[in-house]
């Protein structure tokens, strides 16, 4: 669960007068063996397993998404740091997945066409997502690719200047 000072006063409270143990249940808190007592440690050694950089950047792409940037400064004070062969498998996937076409090839098709109405005749939105979400690990993709990034930065920029003056 990923909290910092800009947690709600409930949250706050579940958690002062061990409230949360009623949500549980007395085995889930009780009990040595389970999972909701026991943090799993994230070592220095994971962090360097093949992939683990995409990973981070897709854990902190989607907590941005819905959480202060305090949150995820907490995250990087505790996890380990990524491993400088991995650093732009983070930065790749962190850019990808924080974009809101990222958030729309994540749609499924139906809803994806409720939402964007109105695409130029000739296209679907489906068409223009289709390279997001060939890379979605959901959909067997590798998470990230540097021409999607490249592309996605593009995006942004106004090529079609007017006519050259000569």
């Amino acid at each position: 669960m990923a909290c910092h000072s800009h947690r709600p006063p409930g949250l706050q409270d579940l958690w002062n007068y061990s409230r949360w143990q009623n949500m549980v249940g007395l085995d889930g808190v009780q009990s040595p063996n389970s999972p909701l007592m026991q943090a799993p440690r994230l070592e220095h050694t994971d962090m360097a397993a093949e992939g683990a950089g995409a990973k981070r950047g897709l854990l902190e792409s989607v907590l941005a998404l819905s959480m202060p940037p305090e949150v995820v400064d907490d995250l990087q004070d505790v996890l380990p740091p990524v491993p400088d062969n991995q650093v732009d498998a983070r930065q790749c996937t962190w850019e990808i997945y924080g974009t809101y076409r990222m958030q729309l090839a994540s749609l499924p098709d139906e809803l994806l066409n409720q939402v964007c109405s109105g695409v130029k005749e000739g296209s679907s939105m489906l068409s223009v997502l289709e390279p997001l979400r060939q890379l979605r690990p959901v959909n067997g993709g590798p998470a990230w690719n540097e021409e999607v990034v490249m592309h996605l930065r593009t995006l942004n920029f106004d090529l079609s200047g007017g006519p050259s003056e000569e």
